[in-house]
């Protein structure tokens, strides 16, 4: 049985075996971050091609990204701070 992961597209790096403090703050990204943190906290962060386009498409993103744990989050009206880390590599799909 195949499982869906919410996807998470993201300006700047992140490598599996990491660990990754970002702040989300697009609607387009804090929206699977929600149930996601409420849930499993596993999530598909995926980085952007062009770091300046603000509403990607799956198009615009590379095509292997990191499955990564949600250790710690700090939920407001207007962004989320993650702790990220225990990543591995997978295929946008």
């Amino acid at each position: 049985m195949q499982r869906t992961i919410p996807i998470v597209a993201i300006r700047e790096s992140i490598f599996p075996h990491t660990v990754y403090n970002p702040l989300f703050g697009r609607n387009k990204s804090m929206n699977p971050l929600m149930p996601a943190f409420q849930g499993d906290k596993i999530v598909a962060i995926f980085n952007q091609k062009d770091p300046n386009t603000d509403n990607p498409e799956p198009s615009d993103l590379h095509e292997i990204g990191t499955i990564a744990t949600g250790k710690s989050n700090d939920v407001n009206r207007y962004e989320v701070h993650a702790m990220i880390q225990e990543g591995s590599q997978s295929p946008l799909r």
